[in-house]
């Protein structure tokens, strides 16, 4: 096995090229460790990081499921045996308005991934996490982004929308006016609701009816009484004009709802430092047997 030495050794002569990162070893700096460190170990499994520690606010923020009826991920079933053979559904888009002439289908000219959602004349919905809607505080903006791509004049609307027993209300909305490109246009929007949507438990005998059977789950779930916690909000795409092709699209909260800036949920990570009395977060490993499988492909301008 090479030394350390021989490892810096070698180092001296590499050259990184543009893409490559460059970590530098000191030995004789040496730093003190805390004696008793207190935290909790974190994957990206049980929704801990989406719908759980992570601000993203869109699941299937990049269209990558399979599609049903031309919209990428609608009525999208992946049965997961650790959930004894229960199927968890996991809808991500579903059709918002449509006519004789709306046109959904998957593309294969993508921003990033594998395939894009083309809209012409129609709209499309996202509820978030197994479609268990979104909480929108009024008053407070919500930042975010698209990549957009026209085959000529069209418009694409970008709204905050709360939907509660079939009646829909608009919060807030933005258009964009858009040309022929052959090139991906990264579009920005804030968006202030107007008013509140709101979270309640849903019991299939109550009045606040699932928007998602039994919370996602294709069986009942002892643990909460065949209930869920579902919210009411939501953001819908509306096309109008030349057909339009969508990917990686963000909805985040502003500052008000960051911690330190970063894309971390302020009032959980206050609750683990300031409550549980945390000092870090150990991410753990992650594998994948799927071909083509590789860390730097990862999602994200932070590599």
């Amino acid at each position: 096995m090479a030394s350390l030495s021989t490892w810096l050794l070698l180092g001296s002569v590499w050259r990184p090229s543009a893409e490559d990162c460059v970590v530098t070893v000191d030995p004789t700096q040496r730093g003190v460790a805390q004696g008793r460190l207190v935290g909790a170990g974190i994957e990206d499994v049980n929704n801990e990081l989406y719908g759980g520690l992570y601000t993203e606010m869109v699941y299937g923020d990049s269209f990558e499921e399979p599609p049903t009826d031309g919209v990428s991920g609608a009525d999208f079933v992946q049965p997961i045996p650790a959930f004894s053979g229960r199927g968890l559904t996991r809808p991500t888009w579903k059709v918002w308005a449509a006519s004789e002439s709306s046109r959904f289908n998957v593309s294969f000219d993508r921003f990033h991934g594998n395939q894009s959602q083309l809209i012409q004349n129609g709209a499309i919905a996202n509820f978030g996490l197994g479609q268990q809607g979104m909480y929108f505080a009024a008053g407070k903006d919500y930042r975010g982004f698209v990549y957009a791509k026209a085959d000529g004049s069209a418009t694409l609307s970008v709204s905050l929308v709360a939907e509660h027993n079939g009646r829909r209300q608009l919060l807030n909305s933005t258009t964009f006016q858009l040309k022929s490109s052959n090139t991906w246009l990264r579009l920005d929007f804030l968006l202030t609701p107007a008013a509140s949507s709101f979270c309640a438990m849903a019991m299939p005998n109550s009045s606040f009816v699932p928007r998602a059977k039994l919370c996602g789950y294709s069986t009942p779930i002892p643990e909460v009484q065949s209930g869920c916690y579902q919210c009411t909000g939501g953001i819908s795409l509306d096309v109008r004009g030349a057909p339009v092709r969508i990917d990686s699209i963000s909805l985040q909260p502003g500052s008000w709802g960051r911690f330190r800036g970063l894309p971390v949920r302020k009032d959980v990570a206050e609750a683990m430092f300031n409550i549980a009395g945390w000092e870090l977060l150990r991410l753990g490993g992650s594998m994948c047997n799927a071909a083509g499988y590789s860390w730097k492909n990862f999602r994200g301008t932070r590599r």
